[in-house]
């Protein structure tokens, strides 16, 4: 993972304008922390102000003090419009501090009286509060305890609509929060129990919210699901799997979590790390599912979702057509952009590795040898990279073939036809001689008169008194 990005030319508006809320300025600290060192800094300077100019109005002393940390540490005069955490606490807490100490005291009278209702609605009440403070553990658990609530008097939870929204609110608190284990428990009560895209638990659980008409929540669950599952690129797939039931139709937008320009990107960019040939083409063509319903109604919803970010189907494209070189050109240009990203950011270069790898695969296969020059050209990269890259997937046994260094020409192993042919020959000599022997040898016992009979059992022995 780059722990620092250099891309002084990002278009920081036209990101961070796709996003609203907590989420939005969770971005402006990500950007900002990756853009603080070479010629990036003046990104890194606009991240941080906008960030606190928002924290500012919103009264979130917790992010608040972080991006005054991290703006601290860059340096620069526009934190002179800013005044300092300790003050800032003193000054956005106070009301909100004042209604929460109200609020505890109203909980306490609710218990006692044992009020359900009223407890329910000034936990949510208290959940929202501290959500608004960025003290988000607290929220949880108020959420939480909203829902234990609520669940003790409904059977069909996720027909429940305070349960669906405060399931949602406590995936959105957990994603923010970094959480995930509360994600899972969030999707969990309504009605997920496995994150496993392809089972059809899953598909059921996602149809059943549709049928309810829960869309906003089933584009929650997908997208929570999707971002716990991100932590680890093992899983990468999966997450892209789960994002295919997410619909631009299906749920408000700017969405809480990811916008839907990001879902393509992490889709996409997973897919041609991940996915094999056939089920990138089912991403653009619903021709390739055949009777698969599901396989259909996924490419469909991905189609929808390409119009916002529609440079990923030219690259998708010049994959399958074997262009490689406008399709690691256009990839290049998207690459910063990506590592800019709070979730798919950190294994961007895993990603661009293994696509790579994948393409110089399929390109290889074709040929019988290639100078390395050339491969550089095709693929948009220096010989040495290309050289690197062919060691390697010499070493894992994904290619056959040889490098000549000092030709810098790679070779396959031309003796896989030859060979073969030979080998069969071999075998075929082989098994000739057996059944030659064999006949030989019967051919022998016959002009003998020589043959071998079993023996006749009697009736007593055959099972007989």
């Amino acid at each position: 993972m780059a722990r620092h990005v250099t891309h002084p030319d990002f278009d920081l508006k036209s990101y961070v304008d796709r996003y609203h809320g907590t989420v939005r300025i969770l971005r402006l600290l990500y950007v900002g922390e990756k853009c603080s060192h070479g010629e990036s800094k003046n990104i890194a300077h606009d991240a941080f102000r906008l960030a606190l100019s928002e924290l500012k109005a919103s009264g979130n002393v917790t992010i608040y003090s972080r991006v005054f940390e991290q703006a601290s540490k860059l340096g620069g005069s526009f934190l002179m419009d800013f005044p300092d955490p300790s003050d800032f606490s003193l000054l956005a807490n106070r009301s909100v501090r004042n209604q929460l100490t109200e609020m505890e005291s109203k909980l306490r009278v609710a218990k006692q009286q044992e009020d359900t209702s009223s407890q329910k609605k000034i936990l949510e009440e208290m959940g929202h509060k501290y959500h608004q403070l960025g003290e988000w553990a607290d929220a949880i658990q108020f959420f939480d305890e909203a829902l234990q609530l609520n669940r003790s008097s409904s059977k069909e939870l996720s027909a429940n609509p305070d349960i669906v929204f405060l399931a949602r609110k406590l995936i959105h608190c957990s994603v923010h929060s970094d959480r995930f284990d509360q994600v899972n428990k969030g999707c969990r009560l309504l009605g997920f129990d496995k994150p496993t895209a392809d089972s059809s638990e899953v598909k059921k659980s996602f149809d059943k919210l549709k049928r309810l008409g829960l869309l906003g929540a089933a584009a929650d669950v997908a997208m929570g699901f999707s971002l716990s599952l991100m932590r680890d690129v093992k899983d990468h797939s999966n997450a892209a799997m789960f994002l295919l039931y997410v619909s631009c139709e299906e749920s408000p937008l700017p969405s809480e979590l990811i916008h839907p320009h990001d879902i393509v990107s992490y889709i996409c960019l997973i897919a041609l790390s991940t996915f094999n040939r056939k089920a990138i083409q089912g991403l653009l063509s619903t021709r390739v599912h055949g009777e698969d319903a599901n396989g259909k109604q996924k490419a469909e919803r991905f189609k929808t979702l390409l119009q916002y970010n529609p440079g990923w189907r030219d690259i998708l494209e010049d994959f399958l057509s074997c262009e490689f070189g406008s399709c690691f050109e256009k990839l290049e240009r998207k690459k910063l952009d990506l590592m800019l990203d709070k979730y798919i950011g950190p294994s961007v270069q895993f990603h661009m590795k293994n696509i790579l790898n994948n393409a110089v695969i399929v390109y290889f296969s074709c040929f019988g040898s290639l100078q390395i020059p050339h491969l550089s050209t095709v693929f948009n990269c220096d010989e040495k990279a290309m050289e690197r890259t062919l060691v390697e997937l010499i070493a894992q046994d994904k290619i056959k073939a040889r490098i000549d260094s000092a030709n810098k020409v790679v070779y396959g192993r031309q003796a896989s036809a030859r060979n073969s042919a030979f080998e069969s020959a071999l075998n075929m000599g082989d098994q000739y001689s057996a059944n030659l022997r064999a006949l030989i040898l019967t051919l022998s016992l016959s002009e003998q008169n020589f043959s071998v009979q079993s023996e006749k059992k009697s009736p007593l022995s055959a099972g007989g008194m």
